[in-house]
């Protein structure tokens, strides 16, 4: 009779165990999905909405709309508004969507360094961290590129569990996807990987035979992911507007910010006062982790990808790069404190062993107490607010606004359609800041490449200028400036 209670509780405890992943990814769902639902930043939501309704409207990416952000971005949220519907809640419910496979990913990896019981809660940590309970929750590009990047981390761990080369190469995939969602992430997560093997190499964990080996299936599933898109991209002519927008132009942004070691790369890498914050704490942690593990592989190419991660902070060190920057960190610093507790109070009992865990769990949620209490508030302050929902523009759908919001995006498609009643071969345009607002008529149409007006498109397009003076003279366009 006790014989066949306990296999049924350990039957119980596998069926849950599976149930896990399962639960987080609901869970982590629900939660953005539902703040996905509030606000639409007219810039950030807009210089990613605008490129995806165009081209899945038809219009070739690069060469006749714009982005920055990496054309898989687009094309996965572009194919998102041909089967979902052309509105802004579909790219913020598939963005939510992602946020739920990243948090399985993020689970599965942090079971290979963690107790499962740490694991889990430093995913709750996470989830509790997101930046959408405070600020706009964006449709981003680096949501996309984070859930390639753990991706390909994961595929390199069981690599090593199954010593299977096929699993190599899928990382390689894995990893070039992750550059054309967002180039800068991809690049430092591809610099990182190839470090990683050659310093498992110099600090022999791997043999030669191994290095090349792991090398060529990496490389190999990287280049062949770039050579498809690149074809892609010279089939359709866009290959000089692809280098233009998504090379050149972040590069030429990127130096606005420059200003002195201190204030530029200092303050921006370590965010906070006297780079004293939580979010330091995570490469300080990693380095840390890298350094008592520098024979461990799992753990190496953990902090690997977390330093290359990292340089998210960079240049703009808002709550959000912190947190797709910082992600693949946060189970380092777990870790950091697991081990330091275990050093301290190591026992042989399975009671010692539990009070190390537990204690682990209070130290590392007290790290982050401060800032999980204000996103809760500011999250409860979000949800009380008093929203409105619009039917016009169709685009904006079912997104709760603002009443400046709503008055807004009411006003400028107003505006829109009187304009094309009194010229119905007219166009809109738009400033940078107001660049959402070009979703809202299907007659609107690009004049340019850069359908987005920003001061820097000079820098990759010196005649742009003239040609906009030009086209505005000739066509009289209605202007659109200003946010909500």
């Amino acid at each position: 009779m006790k014989s066949s209670r306990l296999e049924s509780s350990i039957k119980i405890r596998k069926v849950l165990k599976r149930c896990i992943p399962f639960c987080v990814f609901l869970a982590t769902l629900l939660i953005s999905g539902y703040f996905s639902t509030i606000g639409a930043d007219s810039e950030h939501d807009g210089v990613l909405a605008k490129p995806a309704m165009d081209v899945a409207s038809g219009r070739m990416l690069f060469r006749e709309t714009f982005t920055q952000y990496g054309a898989l971005t687009t094309l996965i949220q572009a194919a998102s508004l041909n089967v979902f519907g052309k509105y802004l809640i579909t790219l913020k419910l598939v963005t939510a969507f992602f946020y739920g496979l990243i948090s399985i990913l993020l689970f599965l990896i942090l079971k290979k360094i963690l107790p499962e019981s740490i694991a889990f809660i430093c995913l709750v940590v996470w989830i509790l961290l997101a930046p959408y309970y405070e600020v706009t929750f964006l449709i981003w590009s680096s949501v996309y590129a984070l859930f390639f990047q753990l991706l390909g981390t994961w595929l390199l761990l069981i690599a090593f569990e199954k010593k299977a080369s096929k699993f190599v190469f899928l990382g390689g995939v894995s990893t070039a996807l992750v550059l054309w969602c967002r180039l800068p992430v991809g690049v430092f997560m591809f610099l990182a990987i190839v470090g990683f093997y050659i310093y498992a190499y110099f600090s022999k964990e791997i043999d030669a035979e191994e290095l090349k080996r792991g090398l060529f299936n990496f490389i190999l599933g990287s280049l062949g992911v770039h050579v498809l898109f690149l074809t892609w991209l010279g089939v359709n002519h866009a290959l000089s507007d692809w280098w233009k927008q998504a090379i050149l132009h972040p590069f030429l942004w990127s130096q606005l910010w420059h200003d002195n070691f201190t204030n530029d790369y200092l303050h921006r890498l370590f965010p906070g006062p006297y780079f004293i914050s939580t979010i330091s704490l995570l490469p300080i942690a990693t380095i840390c982790v890298f350094i008592r593990n520098s024979k461990n592989k799992i753990i190496c190419l953990l902090a690997f990808v977390g330093l290359a991660s990292w340089l998210q902070f960079y240049p703009v060190p808002c709550i959000r790069h912190q947190y797709w920057g910082g992600t693949p960190m946060l189970g380092l610093l777990a870790l950091l404190v697991y081990q330091v507790a275990n050093e301290r109070l190591a026992g042989s009992s399975n009671e010692s062993k539990n009070g190390i865990k537990w204690l682990a769990i209070i130290i590392f949620i007290t790290i982050f107490a401060q800032d999980i209490d204000h996103r809760i508030n500011a999250g409860i302050a979000k949800i009380n607010k008093k929203y409105y929902f619009i039917d016009q523009p169709v685009f904006l759908k079912n997104i709760r606004l603002s009443k400046d919001e709503a008055e807004f995006y009411v006003s400028t498609y107003q505006k829109i359609e009187k304009y094309f009643t009194d010229h119905p071969e007219g166009n809109v345009m738009a400033s940078g800041d107001a660049v959402l607002c070009l979703t809202f008529d299907a007659r609107i149409k690009n004049f340019h490449p850069m359908s987005v007006n920003w001061i820097t498109n000079v820098l990759v397009y010196p005649d742009y200028l003239k040609q906009l003076n030009q086209y505005v003279k000739q066509n009289k366009p209605l202007e659109i400036h200003g946010t909500p």
